[in-house]
């Protein structure tokens, strides 16, 4: 239209020369409780494998297959491609039915494609690791409109998962460094300087070129190993007696509601 400008993002040159994609730095995400809601609705979930020489098939296919070969309401049946042309996940009503055509493993019928009941776990396309080391991080520079957690996660993200946040830093007694406790792959791999930049209002509706604004925030990170409290002499076993499992740091939530945090701030802001 006449009078209206349009906006358009500079288009990236792609490079494609055969060769596999270089493996970046992990990503590290934390349990929450949109996960758990998750995890709780796929547990109606089944992996679908189909093998055999068949044509290709969609998901209203496997729908149509499974209802007519385990007698079940066509309505009730959720199917979704999983990533492969032969893989798909089918949510069915109950975790019960579920269940039932896990254990019943019928995978044959008199036409069509062979198929292959799993039931979904979060485990089934994962391997395990850890993070083996507990360090103190002091982040310095942190503005105090972002004084929260998950600035700590974004600055710290790929290298570590923050665990928990200093009481001073909590309760916002000082505002000259974030202090918290980390899990890390490696304690060298932190580096010593990050900037900090964060995103500034829109105005209007779309923000056009040459750019998305930002302020930026230089933030210097120190890290040290975490120190733990000792516990007193009244409350702990003796030395022959102790439990190893107990010298082991256990997790703590991290995230506290803002109630319950004192509103010691200037800003009324809680901390997450």
């Amino acid at each position: 239209m006449e009078g209206q400008i349009e906006a358009t993002s500079p288009e990236l040159p792609v490079q494609d020369d055969g060769a596999s994609p270089t493996r970046g730095p992990p990503c590290i995400i934390d349990w929450s409780d949109r996960l758990e809601r998750a995890a709780a609705d796929m547990r109606r979930a089944i992996i679908v494998l189909v093998f055999g020489d068949h044509p290709p098939v969609t998901p209203d296919d496997i729908k149509a297959i499974m209802a007519a070969r385990f007698s079940l309401n066509l309505v009730s049946l959720e199917a979704k491609q999983a990533g492969e042309d032969t893989m798909f996940f089918v949510v069915v009503d109950t975790e019960e039915t579920a269940a039932r055509l896990v254990d019943s493993r019928p995978s044959i019928g008199s036409s069509g494609p062979r198929l292959h009941l799993r039931q979904w776990m979060r485990q089934a396309f994962d391997s395990s690791a850890f993070l083996p080391n507990l360090v103190d991080v002091e982040l310095r520079g942190v503005p105090t409109h972002a004084w929260e957690m998950t600035t700590a996660e974004n600055l710290l993200n790929p290298y570590g998962w923050p665990q928990l946040l200093h009481p001073s830093t909590r309760n916002r007694d000082d505002y000259s460094v974030f202090r918290l406790s980390t899990w890390c792959f490696r304690p060298n791999s932190i580096p010593g300087m990050h900037d900090l930049h964060v995103v500034e209002p829109s105005i209007g509706v779309i923000d056009t070129p040459p750019g998305k604004p930002t302020l930026v925030y230089p933030i210097t990170i120190s890290v040290k190993p975490a120190i733990f409290p000792q516990a007193s002499n009244n409350s702990s076993p003796s030395e022959g007696d102790e439990d190893p499992e107990r010298r082991r740091p256990r997790r703590r939530p991290r995230r506290e509601d803002s109630s319950n945090v004192p509103p010691s701030t200037p800003t009324g802001e809680g901390v997450p």
